[in-house]
């Protein structure tokens, strides 16, 4: 019912906010001691606000598309929301990065932000739209159609 599909949310959302928040660094090994898990994860930024919401199937790979501004629409969205209005600025896309100081620029902001994950194997997608449709964060770019109650999604494809 709609009452238990809440209440696991709620829950889950709770266990998220309070995982450890591990700190960006532009290394390639920081993402190397993160677990090979399905994972819905978030960034905050230097206020401590949920940024981003995300979900991947493979949370540490996921993690390794950081370095790469074509292969993560975080770093992209950091780039449009906070550098598009500077002169000389490319818009990032998934097939051309930004210029160099845009690229440089991105990594500063990403270094100042910390990042939450919980493993999560079964309904990813729903829990990471119900976190942004909750938040809505300055990065995200979502399809979720914010109209709709997340519950009511998350019970028709968790409950059938």
């Amino acid at each position: 019912d709609k009452g238990m599909v809440e209440t696991f949310l709620r829950m889950m959302e709770a266990i998220l906010l309070g995982e450890e928040r591990i700190p960006y660094i532009y290394n390639k090994e920081w993402y190397k001691r993160l677990p090979k898990c399905e994972a819905v994860y978030l960034f905050r930024n230097i206020e401590g606000k949920v940024c981003y919401v995300g979900e991947s199937a493979c949370f540490r790979k996921r993690m390794a598309d950081l370095y790469d501004t074509r292969r993560h629409t975080l770093r992209r969205n950091i780039a449009e929301v906070n550098f598009s209005h500077l002169p000389g600025y490319i818009k990032p896309t998934s097939n051309r990065k930004g210029n160099q100081d845009t690229e440089s620029r991105v990594t500063v902001v990403m270094e100042s932000m910390t990042m939450s994950y919980l493993p999560v194997r079964l309904g990813r997608s729903e829990f990471e739209e119900y976190m942004i449709e909750k938040y809505n964060p300055m990065y995200e770019k979502s399809d979720f159609d914010a109209g709709n109650d997340v519950a009511d999604v998350c019970n028709e494809q968790l409950l059938g």
